[in-house]
């Protein structure tokens, strides 16, 4: 039908071999279901694409355990093997597209809060100047930490490795915020906190 929008989806088999430049496809409409020449309307091509290698591996593998919606995942690994270099030269590009409703963007974040850690193993990372030093100081030295914390008075900073939550858990009002920082210049003018 004249001005209808047609939308044809497909599933094909890529070819084995490798082709840097994309071949055309051609899309043909008939006047009768023959395909014959004589009873050919119209043609058009579309542009093709580069066939790559296959990927010899891939494999996308979360940590053991139950995976809980909502939470962030740490330490995902994700596992590819080319049987040639990608690109010009090696120098291509490789995209990974999680599937919907997953961030592969989302960066590491600590929302303060007031409480106090329950469980697991509690390590002791010394001085810094901010809850966000001591939760990059935790992150890097013990990459399996999921809990970090801040004594907004001595500044020392603590990382947990396998923490339960949080008891009488708030977030930090924002008079605490203030007085933790005036805290910290006070000690850092070597008066008293």
């Amino acid at each position: 039908e004249a001005g209808k929008l047609y939308v044809l989806v497909v599933q094909y088999f890529n070819p084995r071999s490798v082709f840097s430049v994309g071949s055309p496809w051609v899309a043909a409409t008939f006047s009768d279901p023959s395909g014959s020449l004589e009873s050919a309307l119209d043609a058009t091509e579309v542009p093709g694409f580069p066939i790559n290698p296959q990927l010899q591996r891939w494999v996308v593998s979360p940590p053991p355990g139950e995976q809980h919606a909502g939470s962030t995942v740490h330490h995902v690994v994700v596992e590819m093997s080319f049987s040639e270099a990608i690109g010009t030269d090696g120098g291509g590009e490789i995209h990974i597209y999680a599937p919907e409703g997953f961030d592969l963007a989302a960066p590491m974040q600590c929302a303060p809060q007031i409480g106090e850690v329950l469980g697991g193993e509690k390590k002791r990372l010394g001085v810094v100047q901010s809850l966000a030093e001591c939760v990059q100081k935790t992150w890097e030295r013990y990459p399996t930490a999921n809990a970090a914390s801040w004594d907004t008075m001595t500044t020392v900073c603590y990382a947990y490795i396998g923490a339960n939550g949080l008891n009488a858990c708030r977030p930090l009002t924002e008079e605490e915020a203030q007085n933790s920082q005036s805290a910290r210049r006070l000690q850092a003018d070597g008066g008293d906190a």
